[in-house]
């Protein structure tokens, strides 16, 4: 099973924006691992785990917008990083 630390890690290296796909990555790992599945549940509560401990923050995709502009990311880099960004 995955650790909040390995979880922030997963997140900040990968840049994964949702659950669905922290819930992936962690099924993927498990099999490369030769380990268990991980329990949805367990994985909703490891996530719940890690934002109570701030090693995870949701942030709007509104914000990460505005300071990509304000980085002067060209419009169509900005329009296809956009397009993996899910509502929070």
């Amino acid at each position: 099973m995955l650790t909040t630390e390995e979880l922030s890690g997963i997140v900040e290296v990968m840049v994964v924006v949702s659950e669905d796909e922290i819930i992936d990555i962690a099924q993927e790992l498990a099999y490369l691992r030769d380990d268990e599945t991980p329990d949805l549940e367990d994985l909703s509560q490891l996530i719940t785990l890690a934002m109570k401990i701030h090693w995870l923050e949701p942030i709007p995709s509104t914000a990460v917008f505005s300071i990509l502009v304000f980085l002067c990311i060209p419009l169509h880099t900005l329009r296809s990083m956009l397009k993996r960004f899910q509502p929070c």
